[in-house]
């Protein structure tokens, strides 16, 4: 049976892009929940679904909502930048992220086993040392910024390491990271800024397509030559050439910014709950939790895109056909039918672990216990080494960078 759109459903409080919900919007999603679950926005040309239930179920309906516009640039592409590259793509069609099955299934089987408990727990050694060595470099000042100085420099680190790419190469992913998210979720953007983003993304890319291709003239121990040298049963290849470039791009880019944005919201939320940061010092087991209650309380990524590929009903909703879909992740991580005083932060929350943060079911994010591990040791790592850490003035709140998906903050200032 046919579905009419008739006058779409509108939820006018919700503007993602007013400094106050940036920093905090989570009091309006609550109010959607109850008031409009599922609602279109028709300044930024998308419709939001709020619900915890709603949005898991989606996650695992890749038919009915395709991964395919997932980063598809909301920007215009800016003269200059037409008259430079022409038509030339971004390197975000074949990545994992942004591909339904068959092949999103075969990508993920393919490199799913690089992510695998047993690999992901040997390199905890690894970022230990790292975490250390960053502190070494500042903890004689007494004072830092434990953004820019430490929990932004941990996931590049740790990503480089695992592609092949030197460490003072693979800082420069998480500032191209940015380039990909401030053309895929911001709106209101300077042609200027617009055109530096576009060719930081190309910029990111090349540097990926060179580093494939000092694979495979020398092979290593890395993802990067893992991708290359994978085959079928028939001995072909198992990843086209593009499917290399991309997923390569893929997993430098998914393990170099969200994860940084998640160890500094911790790091926040310790420091700005004291009865958290007490528990956590004199238990260190919670720790773990309090990561995946992080992930629940603030999202880095606190949404999702997709587009419906028939006419479709959430909620009681009628949606079209090609529509943008929004996942409010933070809005189900905050849902009170999941989990319990949702909007308070519970380093002891028996449920956090069922937060959408990492996504669920189809496109659950294969790298979720690698960006654990890190987050975990780089709290361990602070509390090792900096005993008696505390805000100083001023830090308490925080401003975030306007972003319908990352919003991030610069700095967060700490003596000890």
């Amino acid at each position: 049976m046919s579905i009419t759109l008739t006058s779409p459903p509108r939820f006018d409080p919700f503007q993602p892009f007013a400094q106050s919900q940036v920093n905090d919007p989570y009091p309006v999603l609550g109010r959607a929940r109850t008031e409009q679950p599922v609602f279109y926005v028709p300044e930024l040309d998308f419709w939001v679904v709020t619900r915890y239930e709603d949005i898991n179920r989606i996650l695992g309906q890749p038919k009915l909502f395709s991964s395919a516009a997932a980063l598809l640039p909301r920007l215009e592409v800016p003269a200059e930048i037409r008259r430079e590259f022409g038509d030339r793509e971004l390197p975000l069609p074949h990545q994992l992220v942004m591909t339904d099955p068959p092949q999103h299934t075969r990508l993920k089987q393919l490199m799913s086993p690089a992510f695998m408990p047993s690999r992901v727990n040997a390199r905890e050694v690894w970022i230990r040392e790292y975490t250390n060595k960053l502190v070494d470099g500042f903890i004689a000042e007494r004072k830092a910024d434990l953004v820019s100085q430490y929990a932004t420099r941990i996931p590049p680190a740790v990503v480089g390491k695992l592609i092949g790419a030197p460490e003072r190469d693979a800082q420069q992913f998480a500032g191209w990271v940015d380039d990909i998210f401030t053309l895929t979720g911001a709106w209101d953007v300077p042609e200027e800024q617009r055109a530096a983003a576009w060719r930081g993304v190309f910029a990111f890319e090349d540097y990926i397509r060179q580093l494939i291709a000092d694979r495979r003239a020398q092979p290593q121990d890395d993802l990067t030559t893992d991708f290359i040298q994978a085959v079928m049963d028939d001995g072909t290849p198992a990843m086209s050439n593009v499917e290399v470039l991309h997923n390569v791009v893929n997993v430098a880019a998914a393990g170099s910014d969200t994860t940084g944005v998640l160890i500094s919201q911790l790091l926040h939320l310790l420091l700005t709950h004291q009865e958290a940061f007490k528990a956590v010092v004199a238990d260190r087991s919670l720790v773990a939790n309090a990561v995946h209650e992080a992930m629940r309380f603030r999202t880095p990524v606190r949404g999702a895109m997709r587009r419906t590929t028939t006419e479709v009903t959430v909620g009681n909703v009628a949606i079209p056909a090609g529509a943008m879909v929004f996942l409010s992740f933070a809005s189900a991580n905050h849902d009170n039918s999941v989990f319990d005083r949702a909007d308070e932060f519970d380093v002891r929350r028996g449920s956090a672990f069922k937060n959408l943060g990492f996504g669920s079911r189809v496109h659950a994010c294969i790298g979720a216990n690698l960006a654990r591990l890190e987050a975990r040791i780089a709290i361990d790592t602070v509390l090792d080494r900096l005993p008696g850490v505390a805000l100083l003035e001023g830090q308490a709140t925080i401003e975030y960078r306007p972003n319908l998906m990352l919003p991030t903050f610069k700095a967060l200032h700490v003596r000890w």
